[in-house]
């Protein structure tokens, strides 16, 4: 028996938001997966970690500029007030909906 089916309660996945070190969305992870390639390097967005010799595997490509403009564009003014571990939620929630090929304006509050 899993869990599921234990509380009896079903879970359905509609849609995937990734951002990982290996890739922003799913084709751009999907890709580097099947190549396997690693997102592991040398810190950029710290000064230094206590990781060995500095390397650790971020979300590159994530910049808020960016993200503003592509993956949190409905919530740009929200941005500002947001720690880059919240845009990294949302912007991953976001790009879920898309995947599932809904509004936003569908989605129930």
């Amino acid at each position: 028996m899993n869990i599921s089916q234990a509380n009896g309660r079903n879970v359905v996945i509609t849609g995937l938001g990734i951002l990982s070190p290996i890739g922003i969305g799913v084709e751009s992870f999907w890709e580097n997966l099947a190549a396997g390639n690693s997102g592991v390097a040398t810190l950029d967005l710290m000064p230094f970690s206590a990781a060995p010799q500095n390397v650790a595997a971020e979300v590159r490509g994530f910049e808020e500029k960016s993200a503003r403009k592509t993956y949190l564009k409905a919530l740009r003014k929200s941005v500002k007030v947001m720690c880059r571990e919240i845009q990294l939620g949302v912007a991953s929630a976001t790009l879920a909906v898309e995947n599932a090929a809904l509004e936003l304006d569908q989605i129930d509050h």
